[in-house]
């Protein structure tokens, strides 16, 4: 009897005899694609399992001694830019666009009174170009007749999906305008005004809503699983897009909104079982490619949705989205030089004369230029601004278009006409002037080639000693940053509290050996508390064996027991005693809380420790 195992989308795992009761066993009820956790749990611990996850970068089919590479399409929604406000106009997305064909772009909420009482200029706020599919109209308002309305003004346009806002946390639209995240604490509301968007859009147009995790002191799980119930049992919503944080309506602004509430990603992996029917993409603090590989394949979200990670740098997120995301290798070969020419193109072509279509139909130049008479360079050039983000000197880069950008509005406002000026040679010339050309002409791949090199090139420079296992801090090896964390006392507490990278390296910022964890960016957290852990068990004599299933730690006493399996010295804690730890078993608990993807290039971390002080205790 052939066991055949496969992975589907890159997440889910089907682990199939030529019993079909097996398989129907691991079939989640009521959608015959999505697999039960429990059939995941069940191959992770099966042998022909393992065989499929060393090889996890494919997606790779055994049957007997043959294999077949698979490479299954993910779900169009797999990767959004998030909606965000004076970001996501027309120039953002047509840049977005350029950089990534696949990615879902969003537009900027529009309120609904201003579709409603603006009807024949819906031009203004509606209309976009056709290389902008798949396209998403974000809609807030809190009043469902107005909402219909403003549905049957957008219904013409054509957009992919149309999403109600309900996680926006500004005072301005949660606040006076009561909608936004205030709409949480309606839901039979929210249920109302997805129905009147339904009714209004084209059948073939899905109504999706964006949410928070709660509002205010309404935070508990039970408070979201309940409103995800009401809404899609009373609405055609079968689509959330779930921001893991909950929203303080009072006393934060929005930027504290998306900082100072803590993430709750484990809730949105609890929807997503508690709702096996419905689909969930998850937001928030979400910042690279990793994390958003990590959050599809082992979480089986239905998509990830990132904001201003995309804004900062958006070479970075974006480039490596059609390859690494969707498989698709329609941009693998696109370079920086080659998204300056078409987006230089693009501002030398809005700024003389400009068309823009809508629904196929072609709008006319007077018609655009009636709602945009003179366009502004500031928003024109806004987006490119940060193409170069990361790369050494590009802050040169940056201030010769804001140069340029000013004598050439300065020409315009005192009515001097302007001469003759390429945009597309100007932003050319000034990379090739100020930046090394190797950014320019490298595809996305080779730079993540090239980061990779630079890393393990450091690693030799930092003298790192394998023989001696008595380090004072540790490494970890992320995607685009490097993050020190300390083992002292005094300083670890503050670092831990704020979570600050920049103090971590500041901390740190001495020369010291220190043995390399690699991981992806976004574990860092986990694997401060896991190492706040030990060093809460080194300064109580506790011996640390790992994590449980709820979280908690593993604690054993006495020290030095004859059944621990592996253990190692870590220090010296007085005058005779030594402390044993069982740091294998700890990083390999660790290892599987993180993601199956982690590699450690050093499997076992001790530490020298000076004092039995508490670590708390500063």
């Amino acid at each position: 009897m052939h066991r055949v195992a496969f992975q589907w989308s890159a997440t889910r795992y089907l682990h199939q005899q030529t019993s079909a009761a097996t398989k129907r066993s691991l079939q989640r009820p009521g959608d015959p694609q999505r697999w039960s956790i429990r059939g995941q749990r069940f191959l992770r611990n099966h042998k022909v399992f393992h065989r499929v996850s060393k090889r996890a970068v494919q997606h790779t089919l055994f049957l007997s001694n043959q294999s077949t590479v698979l490479r299954m399409a993910r779900a169009p929604d797999a990767f959004a830019v998030a909606p965000m406000m004076d970001v996501t106009d027309l120039h953002f997305r047509t840049l977005c666009r350029m950089i990534s064909k696949r990615a879902v772009l969003y537009t900027e909420m529009v309120v609904d009174s201003t579709l409603k009482h603006n009807t024949e200029n819906a031009d203004r706020w509606l209309a976009y170009g056709p290389e902008q599919q798949p396209l998403v109209l974000q809609l807030g308002g809190s009043e469902p007749e107005t909402m219909r309305a403003a549905a049957l003004v957008a219904a013409p346009y054509n957009y992919s999906a149309v999403n109600l806002n309900c996680g926006c946390p500004s005072d301005r639209v949660a606040g006076r305008g009561c909608f936004g995240a205030a709409l949480m604490k309606d839901p039979s509301r929210v249920a109302a005004l997805c129905r009147a968007i339904a009714e209004s859009m084209p059948s073939h147009t899905p109504v999706t809503v964006k949410c928070r995790l709660g509002v205010d002191d309404l935070d508990s799980y039970d408070f979201v699983r309940d409103f995800v119930r009401t809404v899609s049992n009373n609405a055609p919503v079968r689509h959330f897009i779930v921001h893991a944080r909950k929203a303080w309506l009072k006393g934060l602004s929005p930027a504290e909104n998306r900082t100072v509430p803590p993430l709750w990603y484990e809730r949105v992996s609890a929807l997503r079982d508690d709702f096996p029917h419905l689909n969930f993409s998850i937001n928030g603090g979400i910042r690279t490619l990793d994390q958003v590989r990590h959050f599809l394949d082992l979480e089986s979200l239905y998509g990830v949705m990132l904001g201003r990670a995309v804004v900062e740098h958006p070479w970075e997120t974006l480039a490596g989205v059609d390859a690494l995301i969707y498989h698709d290798n329609c941009t693998a070969k696109q370079t920086r030089r080659d998204i300056l020419q078409t987006y230089g193109e693009y501002v030398d072509a809005m700024l003389p004369s400009a068309s823009i279509s809508s629904t196929g139909k072609s709008v006319s130049q007077a018609t655009f230029r009636r709602w945009i008479p003179n366009p502004s360079l500031h928003l024109l050039l806004k987006p490119v601004m940060n193409l170069f983000w990361g790369v050494p000197r590009s802050k040169n880069w940056r201030k010769m278009i804001q140069s340029a950008t000013e004598e050439q509005t300065r020409r315009q406002r005192n009515g001097v006409a302007p001469a003759e000026f390429s945009w597309t040679a100007f932003l050319i010339e000034a990379a090739e002037q100020t930046l090394d050309p190797w950014y320019l002409d490298a595809t996305w791949m080779e730079e993540q080639a090239q980061k990779r090199a630079m890393c393990s090139s450091t690693a030799s420079e930092e003298g790192y000693d394998q023989d001696n296992r008595c380090v004072s801090a540790l490494f970890l090896e992320g995607t685009n940053n490097f993050v020190r964390i300390p083992l002292k006392r005094a300083a670890w507490t503050r670092a831990v509290a704020t979570r600050s990278t920049q103090q971590l390296e500041s901390i740190c910022g001495q020369r010291s050996k220190v043995m390399r964890l690699r991981c992806n960016a976004r574990n860092a957290r986990l694997v401060i508390r896991c190492i706040r852990y030990i060093s809460e068990c080194i300064s109580s004599r506790l011996c640390f064996a790992g994590f449980r299933d709820d979280g908690s730690m593993i604690c054993k006493q006495p020290f030095m027991t004859e059944e621990s399996p592996r253990t190692e010295t870590v220090g010296s804690m007085g005058s005779s005693t030594c402390i044993w730890i069982d740091v294998v078993r700890a990083l390999r608990s660790m290892a599987a809380r993180l993601t199956e993807r982690v590699l450690f290039t050093a499997i076992v971390w001790a530490t020298r420790t000076t004092t039995t002080r508490h670590p708390h205790s500063v």
